[in-house]
């Protein structure tokens, strides 16, 4: 820039300002002691417009005054004893000396846009200069949320010289003049503006001088007490009612366990549309998993109990009925009927696959041969449940090879004059074969069955553990949680009001 560029002549402004034909906007105003040149700072902020926490920015509107003396600049004021400055718009400011100042950390700063820019000078008679300017700008402010949601959280802005340095230029706040506007009201947060006088940034080109704003950030609590903390405890205290529903409503106590669980993993689920997308654990994050915890707890406690139960009183978790469907499904049968005990006769037995003439004969044979021998069996023990236990064995003792189309054994090669290759002799059971029966039935029922008191008794034993642990499992469940609430509330408590305070890391 030429040196005629540097220099203003004062009838181009206003009749009534003196500015020396020799004035040079790059030269820093000289100071009668010698020192650096002393540029006041006021601040007014005007509004919060966003806090985004997930981009970690704020937006801010305010208004910024800053002051300095330049003895090189005269004016002429009226004689009304009234005024004691002459205004100006725009056209002075890019002619005179004007502090480098620069906010730091500013992503977009904005001037609204008006026929009159929003932004002033004022030239007093004693050579002071009064520059004013409302602007909104974006500032990063680096967060933290291991405390959330009782974080405090803390932005700085900061004015600072970006080329004249502190052997030149100092800044000073006007500590009466730092001011907010009292109207401002944040959903989430409570906040509070301070600020701190000079502060020096040193680099390898020099220490600049600064001043800094400090907003401080504290969420409200009642958001998430209401919507998060209160619903999660009712859960977790219906899924602690669950476990005094007795033992034989298993499809009440799981249904209660489960639809807890579940609506537990969805409001975690949903949380992640209201918090930031951070790596690490929050507050809340233990507290939601803390609550998942317990409620598994009732289904896994109700698991444990009902193994007990059946382990204890030798109840099969699989049942022989259960077993003869299975096989029956794999050997291609089905079952009509059942009885209360897994039963069944074999007339209900059906084969599914198609038979040949010669396969259906032998079929119908071994039923009648089935059937005497069951008849037989009636004589010897008229009970019904014994003559169906017969009933099962003589089956599977003389089925398998006969009613199988795919067992050779059961393949007919020399009909005898009855039609079926068998005598009338091989129809009839045998008495021996009837005494082995019935040796192997007395041998079985002596070894498998107990007296009636040793299982009674073992199912009071066994009534005795599972109420006991019951009892153990609904007091535990309940002073663990009263213990882990009062454990992380005194965390809450004292972590509340710290304030993050990120590694500023200058280059």
């Amino acid at each position: 820039m030429s040196q005629n560029a540097n220099k203003l002549d004062s009838s181009e402004v206003l009749p009534n300002i003196h500015i020396p034909l020799d004035y040079n906007i790059h030269a820093i105003p000289p100071v009668s002691w010698g020192g650096p040149i002393t540029v006041n700072f006021s601040f007014n902020l005007a509004s919060i417009l966003d806090i985004n926490e997930p981009k970690q920015v704020i937006s801010l509107e305010s208004t910024i005054r800053i002051s300095w003396f330049d003895p090189r600049i005269k004016v002429t004021l009226p004689n009304d004893n009234k005024t004691q400055y002459i205004l100006f718009n725009r056209n002075p400011v890019d002619h005179i000396w004007f502090p480098d100042i620069f906010v730091d950390k500013a992503k977009e700063l904005r001037v609204p846009v008006y026929k009159i820019p929003p932004s002033y000078l004022r030239i007093y008679g004693d050579s002071q200069l009064l520059y004013s300017a409302r602007v909104n700008y974006d500032l990063a402010c680096p967060m933290g949320f291991e405390y959330y949601p009782v974080d405090t959280q803390e932005c700085l802005i900061t004015f600072e010289s970006w080329g004249t340095t502190t052997d030149q230029m100092i800044f000073l706040w006007r500590s009466d003049d730092v001011t907010f506007n009292k109207a401002i009201k944040l959903n989430q947060h409570d906040f509070e503006i301070s600020f701190d006088n000079t502060t020096l940034k040193s680099f390898s080109t020099g220490t600049f001088p600064s001043v800094t704003v400090r907003l401080t950030f504290r969420r409200k609590l009642t958001y998430h007490l209401l919507r998060t903390y209160l619903p999660s405890t009712l859960f977790v205290i219906l899924a602690w009612f669950s476990m005094f529903i007795p033992l034989e409503h298993v499809p009440g106590r799981v249904t209660m366990s489960m639809t807890t669980l579940l609506t537990l993993a969805s409001m975690f689920g949903s949380l992640s549309t209201v918090t930031p997308p951070i790596s690490y654990t929050t507050k809340l994050d233990v507290w939601m998993v803390g609550c998942i915890v317990f409620v598994f707890a009732t289904l896994f406690e109700f698991t444990v109990v009902i193994f007990l139960k059946y382990y204890l009183t030798g109840l099969p978790i699989v049942t022989e009925a259960g077993l003869e469907r299975f096989h029956a499904w794999v050997n291609g049968t089905e079952f009509d009927d059942y009885d209360d005990m897994g039963d069944y006769e074999p007339s209900q037995l059906k084969k599914t696959r198609p038979m040949s003439p010669h396969i259906n004969e032998s079929h119908d044979i071994d039923n009648e041969r089935t059937n005497k021998g069951l008849e037989a069996r009636a004589e010897i023990d008229p009970t019904r449940n014994k003559q169906k236990r017969l009933s099962r064995r003589n089956n599977r003792s003389i089925m398998p090879f006969l009613s199988n189309p795919y067992d050779p054994r059961g393949q007919m090669s020399d009909l005898g004059k009855n039609g079926t290759g068998l005598s009338k002799g091989e129809l009839q059971p045998t008495k021996a074969r009837l005494d082995q029966n019935d040796a192997n039935e007395q041998s079985e029922d002596q070894t498998s069955s107990k007296p009636f008191e040793s299982k009674e008794e073992q199912k009071r034993h066994a009534g005795k553990v599972v109420l006991a642990i019951e009892k153990f499992s609904v007091i535990g469940f309940f002073f663990s949680f009263l213990v882990c609430n009062i454990f992380y509330w005194l965390d809450i408590v004292r972590t509340m009001g710290q304030v993050y305070q990120p590694n500023n890391q200058q280059t």
